[in-house]
């Protein structure tokens, strides 16, 4: 029995309550799936009157990731994820 559920691994932010279970997901700093490229995070505040969650976007450093992409051979349509924030494979 728990209060709160944190996962990754979907890249898509969300906050979902079902019955008393808050469920969250923070998203991802990079590789998002949703269209924009800026990478999300989320920040937990536990507090006497309840739970709050709020999902923040940030710019990065994409060329960086590309650089890195290409130096260790990984096909193009990465880059082409990270540029668009979508999945594509």
């Amino acid at each position: 029995d728990c209060d709160i559920v944190i996962s990754g691994h979907s890249h898509s932010p969300y906050h979902k309550k079902i019955d008393h279970v808050h469920f969250i997901n923070p998203g991802s700093v990079g590789r998002m799936f949703d269209g924009c490229p800026d990478g999300s995070y989320a920040v937990l505040e536990l507090t006497g009157a309840g739970i709050k969650v709020e999902h923040f976007r940030c710019p990065y450093d994409i060329e960086r990731v590309i650089s890195a992409l290409k130096k260790n051979r990984l096909p193009p349509i990465y880059e082409k994820m990270y540029r668009l924030g979508r999945k594509l494979n």
